[in-house]
């Protein structure tokens, strides 16, 4: 083989590294995009009951107290 035959080669191996570490990289991404999707929406949704059992909470504090039933 010649010199610039043994350096293609290298190049070509190189290359195909490359591609393996993207390939590799690029699965990863994907993978932490969907778990910070799945936690994006889980906040999403607790935020959500936090608000309503927040607005039911104020909503009971400022009802007007009923009278006791006097005990006989």
């Amino acid at each position: 083989m010649t010199d610039w035959e043994l350096h293609t080669k290298a190049q070509a191996d190189e290359i195909a590294a490359k591609k393996r570490q993207l390939a590799k990289a690029l699965g990863e991404r994907d993978e932490l995009h969907q778990k910070y999707q799945v936690a994006r929406n889980s906040l999403g949704n607790q935020a959500t009951t936090i608000t309503k059992q927040t607005t039911t909470i104020d909503q009971a504090i400022t009802l007007p107290q009923r009278p006791r039933k006097k005990d006989h």
